[in-house]
């Protein structure tokens, strides 16, 4: 029975971090098959047992140790492989991550086994239970939790290797030494420690590594919307033009056509129309992305109300106010398209008022949003870069020092930023 217990700790230790990583399809089947697997370790401890005994020079103890602890190792790797849907550098992280944990709890139990006067926490004890259990319960909510996006971990190849070696020297190897030559306390004082701190730096390396995915993805969006802006507004202007001078070249045509040609310059006419209905609101720049949008919106029978100065944006920076409009209507555009056309209604609101320019626009939407935090989260499931356009809307708000807010009530989806009028951006 001795035996058994540093499998069943490392299987709890794997439950920790595997809990939150997507998981294949009939996951329950597929976990008690790994953990039937798991209990073959015993025969497997057997023959690595006979393996080292072969050993000379007394070393066939610590080779079997070593030996069992990587069958043992490689087993739960496997079962979190077989439940869950991930790739195997994830399985090999997972399993190492819980390995340093289990660790943590071993070393704890030395201290108290060493402790003079204390009631020492032998195998299957309550002591050995309750160290281990506080150890996983902590690790989960300090580490396990805040490592895991998307239901996967963001690890590399080489990065799963490194560690997975690290935590074999410093587990497997340095504990059979130390117990080889009694000098467990001390190596328990620095192994739990180092373990601690090899966790610790995980979970910052996950952070950073979340940091930086999330700074490309802004950047892919504002290269994306500089590129769009530039063509837009190259489009739009060539439009305008060639559509204000077809309308002159149809008034020339009207007085001397026939009935029927008539009734074809009329339809140019309209035609013409639509195109030259550009947005003047004093910012060439707002006009360039609302005109865009209107457009995109007539084609996919959107209604957009506008009212719109646009010399209250003067102090915003052009890709900054493309970006801004660009995402918030695109957004809009995207909730409405999926509503009956009576629905299909977007309103742009743009003032300035006590001080402040509130940016607003409203629209109807279907289905629930599910919040984090303050913004949305995104329903697709290509998150690549979806889901960073109102997190790119609210950074370029925190950027002029300005406050957004997201109203979801009745089914109206409300987005609103309001910031420090020009005067206040300009004081020092």
């Amino acid at each position: 029975m001795q035996s058994l217990w540093f499998p069943i700790e490392m299987l709890t230790a794997v439950l920790v971090y595997a809990a939150g990583l997507e998981k294949r399809e009939k996951a329950g089947l597929r976990a008690a098959v790994g953990m039937l697997g798991c209990m073959c370790l015993l025969v497997a401890a057997g023959v690595t047992a006979g393996a080292g005994a072969a050993w000379p020079d007394g070393n066939a103890v610590y080779v079997s140790t070593v030996l069992s602890c990587g069958v043992i190792f490689a087993l739960m790797a496997a079962t979190v492989l077989t439940v869950c849907k991930i790739r195997v550098r994830e399985a090999v992280y997972c399993t190492t991550l819980a390995y340093l944990t289990e660790h943590i709890a071993y070393c704890i139990r030395l201290f108290v086994n060493h402790m003079p006067g204390k009631m020492p926490a032998p195998n299957g004890s309550v002591g050995h239970i309750a160290i281990h259990i506080a150890v996983y319960v902590i690790c989960y909510r300090l580490v396990a939790k805040n490592m895991i996006r998307d239901r996967h971990y963001a690890t590399s190849a080489l990065q799963s290797l490194r560690l997975m070696l690290g935590a074999v020297l410093l587990v497997i190897v340095m504990s059979v030494v130390a117990t080889g030559y009694e000098f467990e306390l001390l190596h328990g004082i620095y192994a739990s420690f180092a373990c601690g701190y090899i966790l610790y730096s995980q979970v910052i390396l996950q952070k950073q590594l979340k940091l930086q995915e999330e700074l490309n993805a802004q950047q892919e969006i504002w290269r994306k919307y500089k590129a769009q802006y530039d063509m837009a507004k190259d489009t739009v202007d060539i439009i305008n033009t060639k559509c204000h001078d077809l309308k002159y070249q149809v008034q020339a045509l009207r007085g001397s056509s026939s009935e029927e040609q008539k009734k074809r310059i009329d339809s140019m006419e309209d035609a013409a129309e639509i195109y030259d209905a550009v947005f003047h609101t004093e910012n060439e720049y707002l006009n360039t992305v609302l005109t865009e949008k209107a457009l995109l919106c007539k084609k996919n029978h959107i209604t957009l109300t506008c009212i719109a100065d646009g010399s209250v944006l003067d102090f915003m920076e052009a890709i900054d106010l493309y970006t801004l409009f660009g995402n918030a209507l695109d957004n809009a555009m995207e909730a409405v398209a999926k509503l009956g056309e009576e629905e299909r209604l977007i309103n742009l609101l743009l003032c300035e008022k006590a001080g402040l320019v509130i940016i607003q626009t409203e629209n109807y939407y279907q289905g629930e949003i599910r919040m984090e935090g303050r913004l949305p989260v995104t329903t697709k499931e290509e998150k690549a870069y979806h889901g960073f356009g109102v997190k790119s809307i609210s950074d370029i708000v925190e950027k002029y020092h300005g406050v957004l807010t997201i109203e979801t009530e009745h089914r109206i989806f409300v987005l609103r930023a309001a910031l420090p009028a020009r005067q206040a951006q300009a004081a020092p």
